[in-house]
């Protein structure tokens, strides 16, 4: 997962890398398995009413539906989350968690990824045209001045 905030327009879609480790097999030769999966918004174990995704379809919340598709499968290491649509209320921090069976690790701890949606204001999308017309005029007055150039230089030597 990236160390800093992840930063996306609303109505655009983003993907939230995430990969996990976990021994597959005991010194003993016992075989763990993943038992399930889930993703949750602003808490540090996934201990909630209402997920943002879970392996088990349980309780998704309801302002994620059709808006979420998680990109692994369970037991691949590939925890990856695209999420279509982004809303300003989506900005928080998402935390990737998974059952195992376990003895001890049953529920290993992760950090969280911080997501943070921004509206793209009328002005900030002035402010791009604004400079892309600047940047362009001034490129237009480069070529026009290196030509003046060269014509008079031109004419000096004639």
């Amino acid at each position: 997962m990236p160390d800093g905030p992840v930063y996306a327009t609303a109505g655009s879609s983003i993907v939230l890398p995430c990969s996990y480790d976990f021994p597959e097999e005991s010194p003993a030769g016992h075989h763990y398995k993943v038992l399930s999966e889930m993703w949750c918004l602003d808490q540090s174990h996934c201990i909630t009413p209402r997920y943002v995704y879970h392996s088990a379809g349980i309780f998704p919340e309801p302002t994620y539906q059709g808006r979420v598709e998680y990109l692994g499968r369970l037991g691949s290491r590939n925890c990856s989350l695209r999420i279509s649509e982004l809303r300003v209320s989506d900005s928080g921090v998402y935390v990737f968690c998974f059952i195992t069976d376990h003895p001890v690790a049953k529920l290993p701890g992760q950090r969280g990824l911080t997501l943070l949606v921004t509206v793209e204001t009328a002005e900030s999308s002035k402010g791009s045209a604004v400079v892309w017309i600047l940047g362009c005029l001034l490129a237009a007055m480069v070529v026009a001045g290196a030509a003046l150039y060269c014509r008079r230089r031109s004419l000096q030597r004639s």
